[in-house]
């Protein structure tokens, strides 16, 4: 369960936390993700009219009104930071969004996943499956 996901933001309180969640990616680097331009603008936000589920990439991240909350605002950031749908890459971005902007503790939220066999860029798999261990090495921050 995660904190303040009943708490709706506005859709301009959402462009907001994306453009502060860019802003951080940039600033902060990560070994595993793909850098951002500097200078490139943070993906526009939209209010996913039409559209039952939210969905974001780096140019643009539709917001159904029910879907406005932190969580998820930040979920749809990290798929615009990571080309790998749900997967590693993904899961690293989303792990260091939540830490820094929801103060979620990143060891706890690692060994939940990793007891979950959900895989991020700290528990790669073995080499013998799909993802390549040597392409998703284990990094302290």
């Amino acid at each position: 369960m995660l904190p303040l996901e009943s708490d709706l933001l506005t859709l301009d309180a959402c462009r907001t936390l994306v453009a502060l969640a860019y802003r951080w990616h940039v600033a902060n680097p990560h070994p595993l993700l793909p850098p951002n331009e500097p200078f490139a603008p943070p993906p526009r936000v939209t209010d996913g009219r039409g559209r039952r589920h939210a969905c974001g990439s780096r140019a643009v991240i539709k917001l159904p009104r029910w879907s406005r909350t932190r969580p998820i605002v930040l979920h749809e950031c990290a798929h615009g930071m990571a080309a790998d749908g749900h997967g590693p890459l993904f899961m690293t971005a989303y792990l260091r969004l939540l830490a820094r902007f929801l103060d979620f503790d990143t060891p706890s939220l690692e060994r939940s996943l990793a007891e979950a066999g959900i895989r991020t860029g700290r528990n790669p798999p073995a080499a013998s499956s799909a993802y390549e261990a040597s392409r998703l090495p284990v990094i302290s921050e």
